[in-house]
């Protein structure tokens, strides 16, 4: 697989990669994501939440494949809400650019 390390090359993927496009390391910043929610919008019906105030709690799922199983509701949901909780470490983080894509079977 070719290195996908520009964001315009990562925003056309229309299929999941064979495995993460940056390391556990490669993360300078100290970005750490300390909790997250997903809910359908209109309802505020929440499907999945998780909430840390340990922000190494959530690391091992940066570099491992999760496997989630929802409600059949969510795919009734005309929109999917998300919030995404996180911290950084000492140095200022500018210009982030955040790409989260999800695939359904394939």
């Amino acid at each position: 697989m070719e290195k996908l390390n520009d964001l315009e090359s990562i925003k056309k993927l229309d299929k999941p990669t064979d495995k993460f496009l940056v390391k556990l390391e490669d993360n300078t910043f100290g970005i750490r994501f300390i909790g997250f929610k997903i809910r359908d919008y209109d309802t505020s019906e929440v499907f999945h939440q998780f909430k840390s105030t340990n922000p190494y709690e959530l690391d091992y799922f940066a570099d491992h494949l999760l496997e989630y199983i929802f409600p059949l509701k969510i795919l009734k949901a005309k929109t999917i809400g998300t919030f995404l909780t996180f911290v950084v470490g000492d140095k200022p983080v500018k210009n982030l650019d955040f790409v989260e894509k999800h695939f359904i079977n394939g």
